[in-house]
């Protein structure tokens, strides 16, 4: 399938050197911090229930550590769209950038 999409794009007269700057796939490494959401819509951090406020706090604390933090917000789907969208403005305000999402069936 690669194959035939770098045909493809040579053929096309695409360079190739314009994908060389693509993004990297994760390193082994990568331990974003964890942010679970209930269905019922309650909030964990790092395994730990807290509050909006509190999930906040423990945020700004995390970024004076390590500024470029991953947050993994992993969401029940049972959860409204409109609750994971309220925590992520949450880590958004208190300083993080960088964002994935999970759902759990």
């Amino acid at each position: 399938m690669i194959y035939r999409l770098l045909v493809a794009l040579v053929l096309a007269g695409a360079p190739l050197a314009a994908y060389a700057d693509a993004p990297k796939p994760a390193k082994a490494g990568y331990d974003p911090y964890p942010i679970d959401i209930t269905a019922a819509g309650d909030v964990r951090a790092n395994g730990k229930p807290v509050t909006d406020a509190e999930l906040a706090t423990e945020i700004k604390a995390l970024v004076a550590k390590a500024k470029d933090t991953t947050v993994e917000i992993r969401a029940d789907a049972k959860v409204p769209h409109g609750r994971v969208v309220q925590v992520m403005d949450i880590v958004r305000q208190a300083g993080i950038t960088k964002i994935a999402i999970a759902t759990a069936k």
